[in-house]
């Protein structure tokens, strides 16, 4: 359903449909914009970003985001909204700054974040299928501490940061981790995927403490890409911060502990069968 070589077409139609429908939207709303803008989800619950963050897309511009207008412009309205997504963050606000000066401060970044993602599609045929339906842009981050970040209310626009000198491999994983989250987030814009209430808690083998169970299903996600990605790659036994044991063995607990908790659509059951599949690979 979201991972593995029948679910490429179902994503990438998924992602194609649900991106001309925000697109659709946006114009409503009196834009006649060319091209869908993640920020375009906003205005599905009445939220008009700023123009910049709309017409930004018209052109390609590349995967990393370096324009300072641009960057500075999200940053300032994610601070002047800061409901929409900084409130639910760990830590504290300004450890998610962006990166706004990252063509004076640190030019590398953009060029490795480049880098890991053609590298991430040239060594897994499935990765380089779904990219361009789950990835339109990276944002890069400020703080030099291993983080990323995705949100239903800016698809396809990932936020990543890592410090310098951060294993390559790691850095992949965690690009692939927002994949996780992203493609669970197309399959739920067309299906409820639970029976039971979404908000029951259930241990989240990212955070490690329970968690609402959308935010565990996430984890689980993440973790059965990262768990793919190093399969792919001819690194099962790859390990990774968030998931210090074997990560085949750390989706099985995902699994077991969401099944065990939850009742979920077909749809969510066939997810569930999937990421348990990788896990076995």
């Amino acid at each position: 359903m979201i991972i593995g070589k029948d679910s490429s077409s179902t994503l990438s139609t998924l992602s194609s449909n649900l991106r001309k429908k925000t697109l659709m939207r946006a114009n409503l709303e009196g834009g006649n914009h060319k091209r869908y803008s993640p920020w375009m989800c906003l205005f599905s619950i009445d939220e008009i970003p700023p123009r910049i963050l709309l017409d930004y897309y018209s052109s390609d511009k590349g995967i990393v985001i370096t324009s300072r207008d641009y960057l500075e412009a999200s940053s300032e309205f994610l601070k002047s909204k800061p409901e929409l997504l900084l409130n639910d963050l760990i830590g504290r606000s300004r450890d998610w700054e962006m990166l706004c000066e990252i063509n004076e401060i640190r030019p590398e970044m953009a060029i490795e974040l480049r880098s890991i993602c053609f590298e991430i599609q040239r060594t897994s045929i499935f990765f380089r299928k779904v990219f361009g339906s789950l990835i339109c842009s990276i944002v890069p981050l400020k703080d030099q501490r291993a983080r990323g970040l995705s949100s239903d209310l800016i698809r396809g626009e990932i936020f990543i940061g890592y410090p310098q000198g951060y294993s390559r491999t790691l850095l992949a994983m965690d690009i692939v981790h927002e994949m996780g989250h992203q493609a669970l987030s197309l399959v739920l814009s067309c299906d409820d995927i639970f029976i039971s209430d979404p908000r029951i808690p259930v241990f989240s083998e990212i955070r490690h403490t329970d968690r609402p169970a959308i935010q565990s299903l996430h984890a689980a996600a993440a973790i059965a890409y990262m768990t793919l990605y190093v399969k792919q790659i001819g690194a099962p036994s790859q390990r990774h911060p968030d998931c210090p044991d074997d990560l085949s063995e750390t989706l099985h607990r995902a699994v077991n502990a969401l099944t065990k908790t939850c009742k979920f659509t077909p749809v969510g059951d066939q997810v569930l069968r999937d990421f348990d599949e990788i896990a076995a690979m």
